[in-house]
């Protein structure tokens, strides 16, 4: 049985999201604009030029962290983690490490990087240690999550981009 404050704790994940996504619509186009040395060392450069194209962009993976949630929420419901939730928040979890470590790379402020340890990080590990209590996650399971979640994220993250310069 699927207790309600992991429901909550699941439907939490768009929030989560959007909390930490509104500090890089803020901040990534003049971090950019400042930064343009450091971006032209991005392995992947952004295909979003301005900060209405972010917001389009974050948008569309708003929308999705909602699809993701239901999903999660749902399946959780009928006693299994869902493969969408769980490779999109595990996306978001590896999203941490790579704010920490550009902040490292470029030592000091990078877009995002200021909501990671008070939002991202806290709700990943509150939600993976519920997951483990209760049975849905094992270390087999977070292994898949972390597979899924790369192609998952990147996938989402490239496509939402896209979107973002078509639009605007």
């Amino acid at each position: 049985m699927v207790t309600r404050s992991l429901q909550r704790l699941i439907w939490l994940f768009p929030l989560a999201f959007i909390i930490h996504d509104l500090e890089e619509v803020i901040t990534m186009i003049p971090w950019m604009q400042q930064h343009a040395d450091l971006v032209a060392l991005m392995p992947i450069q952004p295909a979003v030029s301005t900060t209405a194209e972010v917001a389009v962009a974050v948008g569309y993976e708003w929308i999705l962290t909602f699809v993701a949630a239901y999903f999660g929420a749902r399946e959780l419901k009928r006693g299994r983690l869902h493969w969408f939730f769980a490779g999109l928040t595990a996306a978001l979890f590896l999203n941490v490490f790579t704010h920490l470590g550009q902040a490292v790379f470029v030592g000091g402020y990078i877009p995002g990087v200021v909501t990671v340890p008070i939002v991202l990080l806290p709700y990943m590990l509150l939600l993976g240690r519920r997951l483990f209590a209760e049975g849905f996650l094992d270390r087999r399971g977070l292994v898949r999550a972390l597979v899924t979640g790369v192609p998952v994220g990147l996938a989402v993250v490239l496509t939402a981009h896209q979107i973002g310069r078509i639009l605007i």
